[in-house]
């Protein structure tokens, strides 16, 4: 329920209200790689680097390495992740 509110309030542009409902949901799914794509994304638009790094480092650690391979490839987050491995 809280990825798909802060779906909504991302698609909104309400990315501090979206941040709170990923956040929400990572801590009860900490495995779920979307979750991270999003907030990464949030962290982005609130201009949060350095949660933005953190954000990055951990979704390395769970993903496998096709995810990461798609998530470098998808222009959505090519300047997230450039952001963050500048940090």
């Amino acid at each position: 329920a809280h990825f798909g509110l802060g779906r909504c309030r991302f698609d909104q542009g309400n990315y501090k209200q979206a941040e709170r409902h990923f956040a929400e949901a990572r801590d009860i799914d900490r495995q779920k790689t979307a979750t991270y794509e999003y907030l990464m994304l949030c962290y982005q638009q609130l201009d949060r680097l350095k949660d933005l790094k953190k954000t990055w480092d951990q979704y390395q650690n769970i993903a496998d390495q096709s995810e990461v391979t798609s998530l470098r490839s998808d222009p959505r987050f090519a300047a997230a992740i450039r952001t963050a491995e500048t940090q």
